[in-house]
C-alpha cells in the first residue's frame, strides 16, 4: 500500500510540474497573440502613409516632401493625399485620435527630401518605443518594408 501511495504522490508531483511549466510559458505567448493584430494595423497605417508619399512624389516630379517629421507629413494632409489623421497613430501605443498633426500626436518618423526610389534609405518608421522590445516597422525609399527590425539607431 505504501508503494502505491508513493507512486501516486510521484505522479501528482510530475503533473503539477508540467502544469506549472505550461503556466509559465503561456503568458508570453498570450501577449504576442494580443500584440500581433496591432502590429499588423501599425504596418497598414505606415503603408497608407507611404502610398500617400508615392502619390505626392508622382505629382511633384518624383520628389518627396522636403521637410523631416511632421512638417513633411502635414503636406500630405494639406494636399488632400490623406484625410484621416488616425493613420498617424500606432495602435500599439494607444494614442488617442489627434485633432491636429503635431510631433506629440504622430507616432511615426518621416525622413524628408530626396527622390522616390533613390537607393534604399529609410523614409518612414515607428518612433522608438512604439513596440515592445525595441522593435519597429520601416519603409524604405525603394518601396520595400521590413517588419519588427531591432535596434535601428538614428533612423539608419
Amino acid at each position: 500500500m505504501v508503494k502505491k501511495q508513493k507512486r501516486l504522490l510521484l505522479w501528482c508531483v510530475i503533473i503539477l510540474a508540467l502544469v506549472a511549466g505550461v503556466a509559465i510559458l503561456l503568458p508570453p505567448l498570450y501577449t504576442d497573440c494580443r500584440c500581433r493584430p496591432k502590429n499588423v494595423r501599425c504596418m497598414s497605417n505606415l503603408k497608407m502613409i507611404y502610398t500617400a508619399l508615392q502619390v505626392y512624389a508622382w505629382d511633384h516630379d518624383g520628389w518627396l516632401p522636403p521637410e523631416d517629421g511632421v512638417g513633411g507629413l502635414s503636406r500630405l494632409v494639406q494636399g488632400g493625399y490623406l484625410d484621416n489623421l488616425s493613420v498617424f497613430n500606432c495602435p500599439v501605443t494607444g494614442t488617442v485620435f489627434p485633432e491636429s498633426l503635431t510631433d506629440e500626436t504622430c507616432d511615426y518618423i518621416y525622413r524628408g527630401g530626396g527622390r522616390q526610389s533613390e537607393g534604399k534609405s529609410i523614409v518612414l518608421m515607428d518612433k522608438p518605443g512604439n513596440h515592445p522590445e525595441g522593435r519597429c516597422n520601416i519603409f524604405y525609399s525603394d518601396g520595400t518594408s521590413e517588419f519588427n527590425i531591432r535596434d535601428v539607431s538614428d533612423g539608419e
